[in-house]
């Protein structure tokens, strides 16, 4: 049975002066009246079992006759509580009921919420522990915001990024203060593993470096959020590193475990302080020729090109999109459910992120003379793709390279690759391939036939912005893989920016 946690559970009595004794006997038997009614009400409401559902107050009048058995007076009680807990959960339009899927989709609840200055969920946040009082003031909200996403830092970057997507990022950048994005950024980059190092030989940044952080500032729905907001106009001396470790965070994490991180986010944090906090994103790729020039000290742009790029075109379809839901889920006062699901026959693809990480590819991934120019993204969504016969819009194909099912491919955000970057693909995957046959005890004849076997497994891919569970049914258990460890959660994946779970049903 899932665990149930009562805050407060009173029970009057309207008892006859004869029967005052009764009182007694009744107060023992409510534990097992809690427990039955509350089991049957899940069952009949198809509650969902990994859920978190909070429920303000639930008032049951019932007629129990004292001279029956314990046990009719229980099954009484509990059927006419049952009853009533019922119709609670599955009334979703009801004030006083709120399902989360996870804990995760709560906080999102609460940061979409508090950017709104929306708290009537406040006490649900209070029953799950993550809110202190449900009578704050705005100040006093944004402080507890800032300490439940530095508590639970793997959230800070998605939460930032759905907050952008829906729209809501600038009115809560606007009350922020210097402190608490410097805050937000040291759990997030903690988080992550990244040490950033002082800046101490100050030579001037390479075009590779320029051309990443062109990069970041493109994609960057982040710092798009931010710069609307107005923000880096006013503080971008006190706020700007702090804002260009979030957006390295948000694009190319990984970025800030090579030697090159302490340069990349020195050339990010320049490139829109020293513009004033106006506009940072070229309008087109090519661009990018003319601003990663090492020559140059700082990453300018050109304000009245940058209004039209695609990538604002993208954000602001995007946040129609999710506004659009939040105003249908606002009605029935259901909370947005960030979560993207797709199925995939290439799921066991997934398998490969630990043969990846003991590899230690990514460092050397960007590292490389070849791929080192390209974003992590796109070179780890072209390796699944040479590792299996899959369409570059697979789910799990997808969610190799960190993305939600509904993710743009990154094929279509960069040029297609050309004929050494062809070749240096083929070669990662050979050597994922040998470390693959080197820990699974499979007789196979080719490397075709070895993927097959691994990666072949139907999946349900269920992502959302901070996690990525692959299901698998029961039928897809291999004592092979399972022997090999494979199918290990990976957990957080420092260099994807995800949790990764697998989970068999």
């Amino acid at each position: 049975m899932p665990e149930i946690s009562l805050r407060k559970f009173d029970t009057h009595y309207f008892l006859s002066q004869a029967d005052r004794a009764e009182q007694y006997r009744l107060d023992e038997l409510r534990t097992r009246v809690l427990d039955d009614a509350f089991r049957s009400a899940i069952d009949r409401a198809g509650v969902p079992p990994d859920g978190e559902l909070c429920i303000r107050s639930v008032s049951v009048p019932v007629r129990l006759r004292l001279n029956s058995s314990e046990q009719s007076i229980v099954a009484c009680w509990s059927s006419a509580l049952a009853q009533n807990l019922t119709e609670l959960f599955r009334n979703v339009g009801d004030s006083g009921r709120v399902f989360y899927y996870s804990r995760r989709q709560a906080i999102f609840d609460l940061v979409l919420s508090v950017s709104r200055r929306d708290y009537q969920r406040a006490w649900a946040w209070k029953l799950m522990g993550l809110w202190k009082s449900e009578r704050l003031g705005d100040r006093d909200a944004v402080i507890q915001l800032v300490r439940i996403l530095c508590r639970d830092a793997n959230l800070i970057v998605p939460a930032l990024r759905l907050l952008a997507s829906a729209g809501f990022l600038p009115a809560l950048a606007r009350r922020l203060s210097a402190d608490q994005w410097t805050d937000l950024a040291d759990a997030a980059s903690s988080n992550a593993g990244v040490d950033i190092a002082p800046d101490a030989n100050g030579e001037m940044p390479s075009s590779r470096i320029y051309n990443h952080a062109l990069h970041v500032l493109r994609r960057s729905i982040v710092l798009a959020g931010v710069v609307s907001s107005g923000a880096l106009a006013t503080e971008s001396k006190t706020i700007g590193k702090a804002i260009a470790t979030l957006a390295i965070l948000e694009v190319e994490p990984s970025l800030l475990h090579t030697e090159i991180g302490t340069s990349l986010l020195k050339v990010v944090a320049a490139s829109f302080k020293d513009n004033g906090g106006e506009s940072f994103a070229p309008s087109n790729p090519a661009d990018a020729a003319d601003l990663a020039d090492p020559e140059r000290s700082t990453v300018t742009v050109d304000t009245q090109r940058s209004t039209s790029a695609p990538r604002h075109k993208r954000a602001t379809t995007e946040s129609l999109a999710l506004l659009d839901t939040e105003r249908d889920n606002a009605a029935a006062n259901e909370v947005l459910d960030p979560r993207r699901q797709a199925f995939s026959e290439f799921g066991g693809l997934l398998f490969l992120i630990a043969v990846i990480e003991a590899l230690e590819l990514p460092e050397e991934i960007l590292n490389d003379v070849v791929l080192g120019s390209r974003p992590l993204t796109w070179t780890v969504h072209q390796l699944a793709l040479a590792l299996v016969p899959a369409e570059s819009d697979d789910a799990a194909v997808l969610a190799f390279a960190g993305l939600p099912p509904d993710a743009t491919l990154p094929s279509k955000q960069e040029a297609p690759a050309n004929a050494n970057e062809k070749d240096a693909l083929q070669r990662f995957a050979g050597r994922i391939v040998e470390s693959l046959s080197a820990l699974v005890d499979y007789e196979h004849n080719s490397a075709v036939e070895l993927l097959e076997f691994v990666c072949r497994r139907r999946a349900q891919i269920v992502a959302d912005p901070a996690w990525i569970e692959i299901r698998f049914s029961l039928d897809q258990v291999s004592t092979e893989i399972r022997r090999a460890g494979l199918d290990l959660d990976p957990g957080y994946v420092s260099w994807l920016g995800v949790v990764m779970k697998f989970v068999y049903e």
